[in-house]
């Protein structure tokens, strides 16, 4: 079958010919339709992600959509040497879970795993209420957008999102954030700070960071003293976009706030439960709007698909 193939650490993966998959136990064969282009599978590919682990040579490709038996399913998890970039995945049955008919193939491939990191991080692990304000680190990113979105239709009040380019926070502001702030405002960290702490002061409940480093080391720094006393503010990690992988968390500020930190992502989260957030998804995905610049390429570009840089335009592989 055709496949997009990692021949060895390090390089990327090369369209061929690779022996199809054979279905055994608990382990079926989902003929794939399209698989979006993420970070997780390009840094799971790269062995650069904690879950890494497959040894050469494999197909990439944490989740994608397709049929089994005559249905359309989306799927993660796929067997280490079957990911999703090839014409069949080996996929255990419990992690299949089943399309909505008016969802296209694409739609649902490139929605589901930003849609899930956003649901996760604000249903299962901050436990957003209706009433709550979110602040999004980095909202100017495929998550990010969904995160915004998402964040309004489970009732939040106020949504409040930062990133570094101002053309796409406004952008951002059309899809319902209801304050932008940018990372590079004049003055700097500074400015940035006095930003969010003149958010502080109206409160904030929920922090979902896609970045982390400089900007989420002021986002914290920022709490003592700018929140009410034993006002409880979750702040949740979802990636490190922003390019530093660790920041000093002082003492000081866990004692003088009611700040708690925690992390979203694969294994802070059963895995039924992650699959599960991907259907609530689902549900309401004609209610959420993707970057206008997301492609479709077939599985025979991957290598101009995988060369490409940044978050957008958010790409898809189709079979």
């Amino acid at each position: 079958m055709k496949a997009a193939i990692v021949e060895s650490e390090g390089s990327a993966p090369q369209y061929g010919d690779i022996a199809a998959p054979t279905p055994t136990g608990d382990q079926v064969v989902v003929n794939v339709t399209a698989a979006a282009l993420s970070n997780l599978t390009k840094m799971r590919a790269a062995g650069t992600h904690y879950s890494a682990s497959t040894p050469f040579p494999f197909v990439p490709g944490f989740d994608g959509v397709g049929k089994h038996n005559g249905e359309r399913v989306y799927f993660a998890f796929p067997d280490g040497q079957y990911g999703a970039l090839a014409e069949q995945a080996l996929v255990n049955r419990a992690f299949l879970r089943p399309i909505p008919a008016d969802l296209d193939d694409a739609t649902a491939a490139a929605i589901a795993n930003p849609g899930m990191s956003a649901w996760a991080s604000m249903v299962h692990r901050a436990h957003l209420q209706p009433g709550e304000t979110v602040l999004v680190n980095g909202a100017t990113g495929t998550a990010g957008r969904i995160c915004v979105q998402l964040a309004k239709l489970l009732g939040a009040s106020k949504v409040i999102a930062t990133a570094r380019n101002v053309k796409e926070l406004e952008q951002v502001k059309a899809l319902g954030a209801d304050v932008v702030i940018p990372l590079d405002l004049p003055g700097s960290e500074d400015a940035f700070k006095a930003a969010i702490v003149a958010e502080y002061k109206n409160g904030v409940d929920v922090i979902v960071d896609y970045l982390y480093g400089p900007s989420a080391s002021i986002i914290l720094s920022a709490i003592p003293g700018n929140l009410e006393d034993g006002h409880r503010v979750r702040f949740v990690n979802v990636g490190t976009s922003g390019g530093v992988s660790e920041i000093p968390i002082s003492a000081a500020l866990l004692r003088s706030s009611a700040l708690e930190m925690m992390g979203s992502g694969l294994s802070s989260i059963p895995t039924s439960v992650l699959l599960d957030s991907i259907e609530e998804v689902f549900k309401i995905a004609g209610k959420i709007k993707l970057a206008d610049d997301d492609v479709q390429l077939p599985l025979a570009d991957i290598s101009k698909a995988w060369a490409q840089k940044g978050a957008k335009p958010r790409i898809v592989i189709t079979m």
